[in-house]
């Protein structure tokens, strides 16, 4: 009697080894997107943040935002600034609005709401993260 291994066998265990070898490539596709994903997040949160925290050490924030303030001249999206990290291009533009807290005294209550958004495009699905910040000044 022969030993040895089959046509059948090999084939069998060709396929099997395929089978895995494919899966776990795609798992690592998938999971390099989702990092890629997740740093984008990350580099727009922080873009956000210094923002914020510049605007703070500031302390007048209706300042900023007036018309030739440093804020009033990126509200709305066509005046968004671009910055490049890792070589994604994220937008920022921000957004102004008042806010009244109670309408039994409306002048004591209410607050300048400065909203900032960064937009980015990666895997051709454009994304964006948007942070808001109040001020009663």
């Amino acid at each position: 009697m022969k030993k040895g291994v089959t046509l059948i066998e090999v084939l069998v265990a060709s396929l099997l080894l395929v089978i895995t070898v494919g899966a776990v490539f795609f798992s690592m596709v998938a999971s390099k997107k989702m990092i890629q994903q997740s740093t984008c997040e990350s580099n727009a949160n922080n873009i956000i943040k210094n923002y914020f925290e510049s605007i703070r050490d500031n302390h007048d924030l209706a300042a900023l935002c007036a018309d030739d303030g440093a804020i009033g001249m990126r509200l709305g999206l066509e005046n968004a600034d671009e910055i490049t990290v890792d070589g994604i291009i994220y937008k920022l533009y921000f957004e102004t609005s008042s806010v009244n807290l109670t309408a039994s005294s409306p002048a004591a209550s209410e607050l300048l709401e400065l909203k900032a958004t960064v937009g980015w495009t990666i895997h051709n699905n454009a994304k964006s993260i948007s942070l808001s910040m109040r001020s009663n000044n």
